[in-house]
């Protein structure tokens, strides 16, 4: 897998957690909420990505 397309499915997939969080945050009205757990969750997905991403990077 090329970096840039694992780029665009790490931003793909971190996109679409955030709408599910932003849409969950409408539907319960309670967008402080939703709105820090989404951007911790976002925040660790996209960290762990990189590592990952280095990590494969130093193996080959």
């Amino acid at each position: 897998m090329s970096t840039k397309l694992y780029i665009i499915l790490v931003v793909i997939i971190g996109l679409a957690l955030l709408g599910i969080f932003y849409l969950m945050s409408i539907i319960f009205h309670d967008p402080h909420f939703f709105g820090t757990v989404g951007f911790i969750l976002l925040g660790m997905y996209v960290f762990l990505a990189i590592i990952n991403r280095i990590f494969i990077m130093k193996k080959k």
